[in-house]
């Protein structure tokens, strides 16, 4: 026998051979470990409660996973303890944990827990769960004791004592429980017996006797019939087997399906009625009964379900979804329904990034172009068969950026960085380099290049970066065109190549290559690809949406994110049979209807990611579409994408009241009302969509009925916030894969702002009650207040004749003082003969006048009223300084700043803060040669600061004082004590500062 005839009689009997022949089974596969929030990555055991909330028990506690997020459950009234702690689902899925204390229920509707059996006091291990059996759940604790409680009361219903070996004690990792029941009949097995129990007699209804350490490696137990089970065993190879209670025979089954060095764990299960079996990291379906390896469950990557871990377990979600645990690797989610889409993928991430894909549906062949990877050839069952990675006579990598098939079944393949496009012949077995026509422009290495257009027929045209090539595809023979104008991305349209630089469409003549038109097109972020609709419209994809346009150049319609456009950044289109148009985007693909409307498919939709790459796709004669994105190739039929059935609920999963998590006597996903003061009124709402998908899936649709009447779009990532005023509202929700503006609510919350006391009926009566009360009071204090307001008037009147009087006395003595210098001046001037000591004597003359004439101005204008505003003390100041600067033509005069508003300053302690500006200024001049004074006003906390600074020389304060020589200073000083001035004095040798504050009552209390 020759080594081939064996191997083709190996290929017709070997279980692993007969697998191979199996299709994959492609499911939309979730990763979760720690990176996505999981507590460690080795579990203990998962179950899923009411809401399809995950529950994940470790050696080190309890977490429960939403779909989207992981929270740590901790210890707590009713959950005494959270160490590797086992889950049990009763069929009206009400939640049990076991523990070393005993066993808790969860209580969904308030989320809390309640114990609901103690263990003994001598015993520390978990109870072993048996099964739930017509309403009654059977568990052992110790001494082969089995105990029923009911799932209505959680009573003790039954108890059978040495129901069971006494060295089947609670559960440990020696013992394994069947996963269902049959006729009242549980399998249980330990120390290589199986031991098959009758929860209604609570007797043995058979035992095998010792069948080895085969079993050792199995992980689980299910009962075939009422006498009959299936395991697993190793001899060394894995097998699935029967045992037969009443004969005692093992009967072998299937093969493990790889190889026997991997083959160390196994499970069995049924998922959605079908069965199925894993070995170490695979998942596999079977024919009835587990007969036979029917097919291989693999992700949309090609991928095992559980990546290279072991599986430890599965488990199935409310939704038929299925979870598979693994031992070190956290737990995979494998949807059950799946929209029909491809992948091509080369398993090494460095040769994944695909510029193009073209399909030979012929030829049973997918092309792609990798960058830098070369050329990656797949079967339309997305195996890869070949892969060209370095050209002939080159030792570097290349990047194909254009394929064509031409009549004799071979392909051209243009590359980035060549002039001359390659040949690969139709059996794939060589590639060389492809001929020119002789030109000039030969030498020119083009960059990227366009996907071909046919021009007619056995014509084909493929643009590149300055040029373009005219292939005919019967003969082979290609001739290229250098143009500058032309770049990868343009199209033929209307007898022009249609192209875009420097933010204009360019309409290239088809025959001259010369500039036919040229048209405007800014505000784009530069266009990455067209689609000719040969309808007389083109549509131009962007970096800020879809430009539609007519031939001629005309723009018909923008298309962006305010006409539903998920993301803006368009990188390639083509259209399907009818005629919708089809984009890959940064956010996956989008569909584009003929009314505009839009559907998305996204990465957990089995794309190969969200982002794709400009130009990278490729319509298939039979209508089939893919694109090329960053890691790998998607295709699909369009036809194929349409909605499939679900079974869909929201819940709250979030209510914060205040910013304060809401706490109440039921769970918030029970919340059907909610009534809160009128000081309560933020809230914050998040929400889930369960069902078949996963909750990133879904688009969410909420309104508050009584703020807003249409749907608004949300996401499951933020909560929604509200800031309600006193009233009844209905806030409701939906959520599906398509935004409906017509949705009926899924889950609606009445909520009641309630209304302050001070707008109650109750109020508003004792408020009037109250009133009437008061205007009596009011009627006899006003009386009152007109007889003290007549005597205010009178001692108004006295004040005022004192405070005339003193401004008299003021005015004397200022005018006195004046009068006298000026007589004493005139007296000297008559006198002297000198002409220098004349002219000083007059100019002394000239400034006592005026000052006479400024100090008769203030005083009158101080009698003018009885209180004056800060802006008009302000405005006195301005006018005493900006005159000055005549006089004293080397010194800089400056005012700054404004008054405080609505400041009313009595006439005395107006003239008092006007003449003490005024006598800072006139020191300044006299004594200290200033280059600059500088009148600065500023208004604080009720506060006016005004401020006299110059930079002349300066003095001795408190020798000033002491010597007795500071009058000006003296005077200052009283006139701020009078008036109740806050007044500082800072000199130092390069300048003296002089500050005056006045405190003023709040106008606005």
């Amino acid at each position: 026998m020759t080594r081939l005839t064996a191997f083709l009689i190996l290929l017709l009997v070997s279980p692993l051979n007969r697998l191979a022949a199996q299709a994959n089974l492609r499911h939309n596969t979730f990763s979760y470990g720690v990176n996505e929030g999981l507590l460690q990555s080795a579990m203990i055991d998962m179950a899923f409660d009411r809401n399809n909330f995950a529950w994940i028990s470790f050696p080190n506690g309890i977490q429960k996973f939403d779909g989207k997020n992981f929270y740590t459950v901790p210890l707590q009234p009713g959950l005494p303890e959270d160490k590797s702690t086992g889950f049990f689902v009763t069929q009206s899925k009400e939640l049990l944990i076991t523990h070393s204390k005993g066993i808790s229920w969860y209580d969904i509707s308030k989320n809390i827990f309640r114990q609901i059996y103690f263990n003994p006091a001598n015993i520390t291990g978990e109870p072993l769960l048996l099964g739930e059996d017509e309403g009654v759940i059977y568990f052992s604790i110790s001494s082969g004791t089995v105990t029923g409680i009911s799932v209505g009361n959680f009573n003790i219903a039954r108890e059978f004592p040495n129901a069971l070996p006494a060295e089947i004690a609670e559960a440990s990792p020696n013992v394994s429980v069947s996963e269902n029941i049959m006729d009242h009949r549980v399998c249980i097995y330990n120390s290589n017996r199986f031991y098959l129990l009758d929860l209604q007699s609570g007797k043995l209804a058979g035992q095998s006797p010792g069948i080895g350490s085969t079993f050792h490696y199995a992980t689980n137990l299910r009962m075939k019939s009422s006498g009959e089970i299936y395991f697993f065993s190793r001899e060394p190879e894995l097998y699935l087997n029967t045992y037969d209670f009443a004969t005692g025979r093992i009967t072998r089954l299937i093969k493990g399906p790889v190889q026997s060095a991997r083959t160390f764990r196994s499970t069995m299960l049924f998922w959605n009625g079908i069965p199925y079996l894993t070995n170490y990291n695979e998942l596999y379906q079977c024919s009835d009964e587990f007969k036979s390896i029917s097919g291989r469950v693999v992700t949309f990557q090609n991928a095992p379900p559980a990546g290279e871990a072991p599986i430890s377990g599965t488990r199935q979600d409310n939704y038929g979804n299925l979870y598979v645990l693994t031992i070190n690797k956290g737990f995979r989610k494998v949807l059950h329904q799946n929209y029909p889409i491809k992948y091509f993928g080369s398993g090494d991430p460095d040769k994944n990034y695909f510029m193009r894909v073209f399909a030979d549906k012929q030829q049973n062949r997918v092309l792609a172009s990798a960058y830098t990877g070369g050329i990656l050839v797949f079967d339309t069952l997305q195996r890869l068969v070949r892969h060209f990675d370095k050209l002939p006579g080159t030792n570097t990598l290349f990047t194909p950026s254009a394929f064509l098939k031409l009549a004799d079944g071979s392909y051209l393949v243009f590359v980035s960085g060549f002039s001359n496009p390659w040949r690969l012949t139709a059996d794939l077995s060589a590639i060389k380099m492809h001929e020119l026509d002789p030109s000039p422009d030969n030498s020119k290495a083009n960059g990227y290049c366009s996907n071909p257009e046919m021009t007619g027929p056995g014509n084909a045209i493929i643009f590149s970066e300055g040029g373009l090539y005219k292939v005919n595809t019967i003969t082979g023979h290609t001739v290229y065109r250098h143009d500058e104008s032309i770049t990868a991305t343009a199209c033929v349209a209307g007898g022009n190549y249609l192209t875009y630089r420097d933010n204009q469409l360019l309409f290239i003549d088809t025959a001259t290559l010369k500039p036919s038109k040229r048209i405007s097109f800014p505000n784009t972020g530069g266009v990455r690809c067209y689609l000719n609709d040969g309808e007389g419209k083109i549509y131009i994809g962007t970096n800020k949406g879809i430009f539609i346009i007519t031939y001629d150049g005309r723009l018909i319609q923008q298309v962006g994110r305010s006409q539903g456009l998920p993301d803006e950044c368009i990188y390639a289109m083509t259209r399907d049979a009818d005629g919708a148009i089809w984009c890959s985007t940064n956010r996956g693909i989008l569909k584009m209807g003929k009314d505009l409307s839009i559907l998305q498919l996204r990465k957990e939709d089995g794309l190969q990611e969200n982002e794709f790459n400009t130009e990278g796709v490729y319509r298939s004669g039979d209508n089939e579409i893919f694109f090329a994105g960053i890691n790998g190739a998607s295709s699909f039929h369009p036809s194929e994408i349409n909605a499939y059935p679900d079974s869909l609920q929201v819940l709250l999963t979030g209510l914060r009241v205040n910013n304060d998590a809401h706490k109440g006597d039921t769970a918030v996903w029970n919340i059907g009302g909610l009534t809160l003061p009128h000081n309560q009124n933020m809230l914050s709402l998040e929400f889930l969509a369960m069902g078949f998908n996963s909750p990133d899936q879904y688009i969410y649709q909420y309104r508050m009925l009584g703020i807003e009447e249409e749907w608004m779009q949300g996401s499951s990532n933020l909560p929604v916030r509200y800031y309600l005023n006193p009233g009844k509202y209905r806030f409701q929700l939906f959520a599906s894969r398509q935004f409906d503006p017509h949705a009926s609510p899924m889950k609606e919350i009445v909520i009641v702002i309630k209304p302050p006391f001070y707008i109650t009926w109750w109020f508003i009566s004792a408020a009037a009650f109250l009133l009437i009360a008061l205007l009596t009071i009011s009627i006899n204090l006003s009386n009152r207040r007109k007889f003290q307001k007549k005597l205010q008037l009178l001692e108004n009147e006295k004040q005022m004749k004192l405070e005339r009087e003193r401004i008299s006395r003021d005015l004397h003595d200022n005018l006195g003082a004046y009068a006298n210098a000026v007589l004493h001046s005139s007296q000297l001037l008559e006198n002297e003969q000198v002409n220098e000591k004349r002219e000083r004597l007059v100019g002394d003359l000239k400034f006592a006048s005026r000052d006479i004439i400024t100090s008769l101005k203030e005083t009158v204008w101080a009698l003018n009223d009885d209180e004056f505003s800060g802006e008009e003390c302000l405005l006195r100041i301005r006018n005493f300084m900006y005159p000055l600067s005549r006089y004293y033509p080397t010194t800089a005069f400056s005012v700054t700043g404004n008054a405080p508003a609505n400041l009313k300053l009595h006439s005395a302690n107006a003239l008092n803060l006007v003449r003490i500006v005024q006598e800072a200024i006139s020191n300044s001049l006299k004594h200290a040669e200033p280059a600059n004074i500088c009148v600065s006003s500023g208004v604080g906390d009720n506060e006016w600061t005004i401020t006299v600074t110059d930079d002349g020389k300066g003095f001795s304060v408190n020798e000033t004082e002491r010597s007795g020589q500071g009058n000006g200073l003296y005077n200052m000083k009283s006139r701020a004590t009078e008036s109740g001035f806050s007044l500082s004095v800072v000199s130092i040798p390069t300048g003296t500062s002089i500050t005056i504050k006045l405190k003023y009552p709040d106008p606005h209390p």
